[in-house]
């Protein structure tokens, strides 16, 4: 299940997903308040769960390029791989 909601949404919905025994890919930040970490690390461990914290945002083009994939150094054209 994928939690791209309201960060103040996150922790309910982390933990509703979980108790009901799904996968979860939630969008950053986890949580608001260091107080609710714990719980939810606890809530994933009960059920065997994965809990998969990132980042849905998509590469722009003001983003540096790394040495290894510039134009040059591949000898091909610029393009995204990201």
């Amino acid at each position: 299940m994928v939690i791209a909601t309201p960060d103040h949404w996150h922790r309910k919905m982390t933990l509703d997903a979980l108790s009901a025994g799904k996968h979860v890919h939630i969008e950053k930040p986890l949580t608001w308040r260091l107080e609710d970490g714990p719980e939810i690390i606890a809530a994933e461990k009960r059920p065997g769960k994965v809990l998969m914290v990132g980042s849905g945002t998509r590469p722009r083009r003001w983003w540096p390029r790394p040495a290894n994939r510039s134009p040059r150094a591949t000898g091909r054209s610029a393009r995204s791989a990201w």
